[in-house]
């Protein structure tokens, strides 16, 4: 056997050797977890696991005839200490992603403003779909 062969040999064993130590032991895989982690193995929808959470500081618009509309696309926007968090009202009241605003300078409470910002129109006008934006301050 030549000695390049014998290097390939060589070569391909230790490769299968690494390979065949990689699959060996059996036991399920061991993750270490933080002791505070929720454990969300027994939810099976993204729904499911958002309400086992118990959100003490987490903005939702008010409940609007017995719906619970969700914050969708937060645009935020701060000045003079005040975040302003510009966001597309998800269910509810809101009309084809309205654009509506919430205020807050501690993210514990919050100032929601009642009426949409922006309404989408309820025809197939340009507005009919108003979707994500940026907020830019124009001017001092």
């Amino acid at each position: 056997m030549s000695k390049r062969h014998l290097v390939t040999a060589a070569v391909l064993t230790a490769i299968a050797l690494c390979l065949a130590a990689g699959c060996g032991g059996g036991g399920e895989p061991t993750v270490d977890h933080d002791e505070h982690d929720k454990d969300f193995s027994p939810y099976r929808t993204a729904g499911a696991m958002e309400k086992a959470y118990d959100y003490s500081h987490f903005f939702l618009p008010e409940e609007d005839g017995g719906e619970q509309p969700y914050v969708g696309d937060p645009m935020p926007y701060y000045e003079d200490g005040v975040y302003y968090i510009y966001y597309l009202k998800e269910g509810g009241d809101s009309y084809n992603h309205s654009l509506y605003l919430t205020t807050t300078e501690d993210f514990v409470t919050y100032e929601e403003v009642q009426e949409p910002i922006l309404e989408a129109s309820r025809g197939s006008e340009q507005d009919a779909w108003v979707g994500t934006g940026s907020v830019v301050k124009v001017g001092e």
